[in-house]
């Protein structure tokens, strides 16, 4: 993988990968890096490095992120679960976990005006 002229190996790729994940997760939950970091017990510089890829992480600390995120470790390498509006467990895409990261940053009235997007997509696509 390439980020600008620089190659990227295998390792560099699973800490942007996990540190991506960690960083989407954080935002969902609605918490600041300070915020994990207090959990975590670490420093906020710390969470940053961690969520750009800058940090090595030892095996043994993934499951202490993981259960500091609500998810298993396994969901750090791949998708995040969530609730759909039954209760039952679903598993976000990276696109759909981007997507709602995007939404949560912009105003109420694009919120809904997106919502009404959708709703005439899904009626024309479905024929509801």
């Amino acid at each position: 993988m390439n980020v600008g002229d620089i190659e990227l190996d295998d390792n560099a790729q699973i800490r942007l990968a996990i540190g991506g994940r960690v960083r989407s997760r954080r935002k969902f939950l609605q918490l600041s890096q300070a915020g994990l970091a207090e959990r975590l017990g670490v420093s906020q510089e710390t969470v940053s490095q961690i969520e750009i890829g800058n940090r090595t992480l030892a095996a043994d600390d993934l499951p202490k992120i993981a259960a500091t995120l609500g998810v298993r470790v396994e969901n750090l390498f791949g998708e995040f679960p969530s609730s759909n509006a039954m209760g039952s467990q679903v598993v976000l895409t990276d696109a759909e976990t981007k997507m709602v990261d995007l939404f949560r940053d912009i105003s109420e009235p694009s919120r809904l005006l997106i919502l009404d997007m959708i709703r005439a997509l899904h009626t024309r696509e479905h024929g509801l």
